[in-house]
């Protein structure tokens, strides 16, 4: 435990020294302004935590988080411009809500926009309605993630990468008109050839191809981080009477995501349940209260979100983009 003026700074998960909790000693204390004033100490923080949990300050409402993001020591990011897998509401500038997803399911461990060529580093999450209960944002440690794979296997995606494969159009999942913002297929094949996405037209369905690196280095640390959506979009992870559901209605090859190898090879149910399960294991859990705010570092730290009941309302902000590897 360390003091520094009128916080506490602990560690949240100190079985594996992973995220830091910085809490106030009082709700007058002002978040924009500790930071401002402890930028050097947020930064090392991030980068050898994966994260901050910030609790106890004044952050009472939308307006003071947007106040904060308005502050923070990195560029905000425009997530419009990404292309997104399920729907968001914009609430203000840059700021959003987390995904919309049926509370009754998980959502799965995942680091944010990571088929992108770009990546956005900074998350930021304030919780402004903490649910009755559930409803946690589970964090796992990509660096441990990427050291616990079989040694094998992490050779053959640092080799190959791994390839998406989107499909659009037909009732599952965005239509691409949600997922690019544009009715435009002109529109849609300019930005798909501007970040290295293939495109296939059958009629007013999409099919898009995306090869990236399953493993990307930290830009600050250098440290190896795992960092896509591999398991998380695999169809051996998906329920089995979902998966079999999904596939009697459109047939596999139109599936709204699918992940390979590179090459385009198919990677073993075996190696997808592996990642999978190391995943689980690493799962780190915490409670949201009213006004926390927790900033991840996107390529260091993992996130998902737990089943919940009553209401739940978590804002999100983007910052400091950087290109891939």
């Amino acid at each position: 435990m360390n003091e520094l003026g009128s916080v506490r700074i602990t560690t949240v998960f100190p079985d594996t020294n992973f995220i830091a909790c910085v809490e106030a000693s009082s709700h007058e204390t002002n978040l924009a302004t500790w930071i401002r004033h402890n930028e050097v100490l947020v930064k090392r923080q991030l980068n050898e935590l994966g994260g901050i949990l910030f609790r106890g300050f004044d952050m009472p409402d939308d307006s003071s988080f947007l106040n904060l993001v308005r502050t923070l020591p990195f560029e905000s990011v425009d997530l419009s411009q990404f292309e997104e897998a399920t729907e968001r509401e914009k609430v203000a500038t840059n700021l959003y809500t987390t995904t919309a997803f049926p509370a009754s399911e998980m959502i799965s461990l995942h680091s944010d926009y990571s088929s992108s060529l770009d990546i956005c580093q900074y998350l930021c999450f304030f919780c402004l309605t903490p649910p009755e209960a559930g409803g946690q944002t589970p964090l796992a440690d990509n660096r441990r993630i990427y050291q616990r794979l079989v040694h094998a296997y992490r050779q053959q995606f640092e080799a190959l990468g791994w390839l998406l494969v989107r499909y659009y159009g037909t009732g599952l999942g965005l239509d691409w008109q949600d997922t690019f913002l544009t009715d435009s297929r002109q529109a849609v094949e300019k930005h798909c050839q501007q970040h290295d996405v293939t495109t296939h037209w059958d009629g007013d369905e999409l099919r898009t191809t995306q090869t990236r690196t399953a493993v990307i280095r930290h830009p600050e640390t250098g440290e190896k981080c795992w960092f896509n959506h591999i398991a998380f979009w695999h169809v051996a992870n998906l329920h089995p009477d979902i998966a079999d559901a999904m596939i009697d209605a459109v047939g596999q090859e139109k599936l709204p995501f699918q992940t390979f190898f590179g090459d385009g090879s198919d990677i073993p149910d075996s190696v997808a349940h592996h990642i999978r399960d190391i995943l689980l294991e690493e799962k780190r859990m915490f409670d949201w209260q009213q006004g926390d705010v927790l900033l991840l570092d996107n390529i260091l730290t993992s996130h998902g979100r737990e089943p919940f009941s009553g209401d739940r309302s978590i804002r999100l902000a983007a910052f400091h983009k950087v290109k891939r590897e």
